[in-house]
């Protein structure tokens, strides 16, 4: 049996559209006559998320035409006298909205503004400027006339920003370092090494250690600090290294082998300052950057760590702390002929 043919007629039911249009305005040519006088614009970037001027205009979509990055380009080149022997400044467009509605036969314009500056990828101050203002004329000329005013306010600005600060803003990438050994201590506890202040037993004031088969003990280090600020567009780091011994943690127990041991123990004091020295001429010679100079000045320190450590266990081990002679004097002749060559003392 043949069924008879029914047609269906669907009814797609779609949500209604509104027609949005999209407005536009760009700034308008206008020979401006201030020119900054420490800096020149060497390019501008948008860093707004939709890359493009966002506003709205009786609710339709405002931008920037072409662009809101190239409009202020072209703009600049065009309308301002720019000294390229000046420092190069890159603008970066961090937020520029408009809020553009007709009331009353009257256009009501606010807008908010954020422009970055930039020496290279270095931020150096960003200024935020609103206005809010209200024609009965074109509202796109004259909100390209707000932008205007906003963009050369926030150059002058920049310029006595600019030479108030520039000799604080490390431009140059090298590091410039002084680096030197200290020659004293404000704290008691220690005696900053110098080969003409010799250890004494005296010297040695900690509690005994447990093992009565030690006569001595001497516990000594390389103090490491460092502090860096900008003078004249560079940074300048300054580098303290002291070698220390440490009074209230050295000891020395009353022997007959005084002078011995008290020369077995000095050498370790002499290891400890010629690895200082190490240290300082190493720093001396690295290729220091302002991106690079804290992770190599804590590398060096760390390397030069393990290196005194090693020295130390090997002149332990050598000479069986002290107790075979000639390689005792073998080992104190050339530490006191290493350290006098370092120059550091």
């Amino acid at each position: 049996m043949r069924l008879p043919l029914l047609v269906l007629s669907l009814l797609l039911i779609q949500p209604a559209v509104y027609a949005q249009h999209k407005k536009t305005f760009e700034l308008k040519n206008e020979k401006i006559s201030y020119s900054p006088k420490h800096f020149y614009i060497s390019n501008v970037i948008n860093d707004q998320e939709k890359g493009e001027f966002a506003g709205r205009m009786n609710g339709d979509q405002l931008e920037m035409k072409n662009g809101a990055a190239n409009n202020f380009r072209l703009f600049i080149a065009k309308n301002i006298k720019q000294n390229k022997k000046e420092q190069p400044i890159v603008l970066h467009i961090t937020k520029l909205y408009c809020e553009v509605n007709k009331r009353n036969g009257q256009w009501k314009i606010n807008t908010e503004m954020k422009l970055a500056f930039y020496a290279g990828d270095m931020v150096l101050v960003e200024f935020t400027g609103t206005a809010n203002a209200r024609t009965s004329s074109d509202p796109a000329s004259y909100l390209s006339t707000i932008v205007k005013k906003s963009l050369v306010n926030d150059f002058k600005q920049f310029d006595e920003w600019w030479i108030n600060n520039k000799g604080r803003i490390p431009l140059i990438s090298e590091v410039k370092v002084n680096a030197s050994l200290a020659r004293t201590s404000e704290k008691p506890d220690l005696i900053i090494y110098s080969s003409q202040r010799p250890l004494q037993v005296s010297d040695f004031q900690g509690p005994y250690g447990s093992n009565p088969s030690e006569a001595a003990a001497t516990v000594s280090g390389i103090g490491f600090r460092y502090s860096s600020e900008a003078q004249n567009s560079q940074l300048v780091a300054d580098v303290t290294i002291s070698p220390y011994f440490k009074i209230s943690e050295s000891w020395f127990r009353k022997t007959s082998q005084k002078q011995r041991v008290l020369a077995h123990e000095q050498t370790h004091f002499d290891i400890t300052a010629l690895y200082a020295c190490k240290l300082l001429n190493d720093i001396k010679a690295a290729k220091l950057t302002k991106e690079n100079y804290e992770k190599l000045l804590d590398e060096l320190q760390k390397q030069n760590e393990a290196s005194t450590e090693r020295e130390e266990n090997l002149y332990d081990k050598e000479t069986n702390h002290g107790t075979i002679n000639d390689k005792q004097e073998e080992w104190q002749k050339r530490l006191k002929e290493e350290i006098r060559k370092c120059g550091c003392y």
